[in-house]
Formats: C-alpha cells, sequence, structure tokens
C-alpha cells in the first residue's frame, strides 16, 4: 500500500466511524421519540374535546385541553377512555408491540456494536484492519435490514390509519370530526439513518477490499524476501 492509499484508508477508516455515529443518534432519537405516528383530533367543543396524540414504540404522550398523559405501550392495553384514540392504537400495532420493540432495541445493539468494533484499538495490521471491516460489513446490513422493516410497517400502518381517519370524518355530519395526521419524524429520522448505513456498509467494503489487498501484497513480498535470502544463503 503506498502513501496516498495508507492516507485514504485513515481518512476512510475516520469518515467510516463518523457516518455510524451519525447513524446511531438517528436511530436512538427515532426509537425513543414518541414519533411514528403523531395526529391530532379536533371537533365542536360541545361534544369533543380537542387532542393530540404521540404514538412511540415503548409509550404513547396525548395532550389535550385537560392536560397531557403518558403510558407504556402495550399490546391489547387501553391507552385512553376516547374510542377513537383506542380505535387507531389497535391498527396502529396488529402486530405484537414486543416484536417490534425487539427489533429495534436489536437495530440500535448491532450498531453500536459496530461502532465499537471499529473503535477498539487493535494491532495495526493490514490483516486485522481487514478482519474488523469485514465483521462491519456483515452485521451493519443486518441492522439495516430491521430498520427498513421497521420504516415499511410504519408506512403501511400510516395509511391505513389515516384512510381510517378519514372514513371517521365522512361518517360524522355537520363537520364535527376533524383528524389531522402529522409528519411522522420518527419514521423520517429513520430513513436518513438507514442512508447513512448504507454509506458505511458501502465504505467499509471499499476498506476492507483495500486492506485485504494489502494484507495478500505484504504476504506476497514476506515469501518473496524469504526466498531470496535461501537463494543467497543455501
Amino acid at each position: 500500500m503506498n502513501k496516498i492509499q495508507k492516507i485514504f484508508a485513515s481518512g476512510g477508516a475516520s469518515l467510516n466511524f463518523a457516518l455510524l455515529v451519525v447513524t446511531n443518534i438517528l436511530w436512538v432519537s427515532a426509537v425513543l421519540l414518541p414519533s411514528w405516528f403523531v395526529f391530532s383530533i379536533g371537533t365542536d367543543k360541545s361534544v369533543y374535546t380537542a387532542g393530540e396524540t404521540h404514538v412511540g414504540l415503548f409509550y404513547v404522550f396525548h395532550c389535550g385541553e385537560r392536560g397531557c398523559s403518558q403510558s407504556f405501550t402495550k399490546t391489547g392495553s387501553r391507552i385512553y377512555d376516547s374510542v377513537i384514540i383506542n380505535y387507531t392504537f389497535t391498527n396502529l400495532f396488529k402486530t405484537d408491540v414486543l416484536e417490534l420493540q425487539i427489533e429495534s432495541i436489536s437495530m440500535l445493539l448491532l450498531c453500536a456494536l459496530s461502532c465499537v468494533i471499529l473503535l477498539i484499538p487493535m494491532k495495526s495490521t493490514p490483516k486485522s484492519t481487514s478482519t474488523r471491516f469485514l465483521t462491519v460489513c456483515v452485521i451493519l446490513p443486518v441492522a439495516c435490514i430491521l430498520d427498513i422493516i421497521l420504516i415499511i410497517r410504519a408506512t403501511l400502518a400510516y395509511k391505513e390509519v389515516s384512510a381510517s381517519f378519514k372514513e371517521w370524518e365522512t361518517q360524522f355530519r355537520f363537520s364535527l370530526l376533524k383528524v389531522e395526521m402529522k409528519l411522522p419524524s420518527s419514521i423520517l429520522l429513520s430513513g436518513i439513518g438507514a442512508v447513512f448505513a448504507i454509506m458505511s456498509w458501502g465504505l467499509s467494503i471499499v476498506l476492507y477490499r483495500m486492506s485485504r489487498r494489502s494484507h495478500v501484497q505484504n504476504m506476497g513480498d514476506g515469501i518473496f524476501m524469504s526466498n531470496k535470502r535461501t537463494s543467497v544463503y543455501p
């Protein structure tokens, strides 16, 4: 590996670690924030109290005229007295909530493990370096796939619940019920994190191939020098 390649490898490794750190921050924010589904419900005050609900993988946050309340996300549990909110909650999590929570936690752990692998000091040899990048190349796609699954599930549920809300609005005459679906920031953060993860994965492949090529070259040089010494000193 010449000097230019060494500089690129060093800078590439730093960039790769930075991409993983950004991915971790985005995914942690997406998983912990109750923003996978955000909607507001407003009607005639004499009929129904307006409110805004933030649904997350681990807890639900609701604010209305009577104040705010918070509850942990549980499958089949009644979160509020509102029939509409409970109906929405049931449709959002047709899949067991525990399964989604396990997927999200596994995704975070795998991404964090990739960062740790690149951060732990190891012998600065081409073989050890290529092994580290190879490990990241294997682990990171699994985390990215889990993230994409969460995004797909959330997007499909978002569309379904949005359609359900429109049905509710048409069933109420005189515009008594108004439901507004807002931007699900957790889905957006999770998607951006997936982009950074894919970039890190591609860079890891490039760095692995460079380290592997350097390792093979060093082995060839070692064999050549050994044969040369043998020929000089029979």
